[in-house]
């Protein structure tokens, strides 16, 4: 198999999977599970002048990459930390008070993110980050992503499965799976808009911006279908950009 020639491989290893954005004359993006095959394979088609930029929340999937990088001979890494990033952030007019605090997912979040906004990003973890109109990060909330819900309610009880994530056909059930998924997925949209509109009003910003990310995005989409709530735009690249206004680099994505 040949070489691809990738200029530049932007990568997001989070707890569950790892996320890359490739840049080769073209935007693509690839997901892989932790250790997998597939992932040996991609990095081996990688040609070894490739510039990588790394987003780590696991240390144990990082080692792994780490692994794969060296075998193909490819030397140009460069991590993400927050704290590096402080000139940057004066030169984007940014205010993040907790930097020293913030894991390299949120940080680029917050970066990515346009003034007045709201960055609802759903993994292993969900993470709600409010941004406001003068660009600075006033704080968020953080809790169990969609399956990391389902699967603490099996991990804590005797009776009960870890079931997967399917949008339930009403907002009650007389059935166990869709009675979960509803508290589990309903329960996030509806804690999510509430969150939203309760920051419009006692923040004073009515133009808020609500921004859903993350692995599990579009399950939240089909929620809020269902519920009727349209105030959201879904970007599954958000915290790409994020990385790429944090490297001052000026790919169009």
């Amino acid at each position: 198999m040949g070489k691809e020639n990738v200029k530049s491989l932007f990568v997001d290893i989070g707890n569950t999977n790892y996320h890359f954005l490739l840049i080769n004359g073209k935007k693509e993006t690839k997901q892989f599970s932790a250790d997998s095959k597939a992932l040996k394979d991609f990095i081996g088609v990688l040609n070894d002048d490739i510039n990588v930029y790394i987003s780590s929340v696991n240390k144990g999937k990082l080692d792994v990459l780490l692994k794969y990088l060296a075998a193909n001979h490819i030397q140009k890494i460069k991590y993400i930390r927050a704290t590096d990033y402080k000139n940057r952030l004066v030169e984007l007019h940014m205010n993040i008070p907790n930097l020293e605090f913030l894991a390299s997912d949120l940080f680029l979040d917050i970066v990515g993110a346009n003034p007045s906004s709201l960055i609802a990003d759903f993994g292993t973890a969900a993470k709600y980050l409010f941004i406001d109109k003068s660009k600075t990060f006033r704080g968020g909330t953080l809790g169990l992503g969609l399956k990391s819900t389902n699967a603490a309610l099996a991990n804590g009880t005797d009776l009960l499965k870890e079931y997967s994530l399917e949008i339930p056909a009403d907002f009650i059930s007389l059935t166990t799976k869709d009675a979960i998924n509803i508290d589990t997925i309903f329960g996030s949209a509806n804690k999510l808009i509430s969150l939203y509109q309760l920051l419009k009003k006692e923040y004073n910003e009515p133009d808020l911006k609500l921004i859903v990310t993350g692995s599990d995005a579009q399950i939240i989409q089909q929620a809020f279908e269902r519920l009727g709530f349209k105030e959201y735009t879904i970007d599954n690249l958000h915290l790409f950009k994020g990385m790429l206004t944090a490297l001052n680099l000026d790919y169009s994505i």
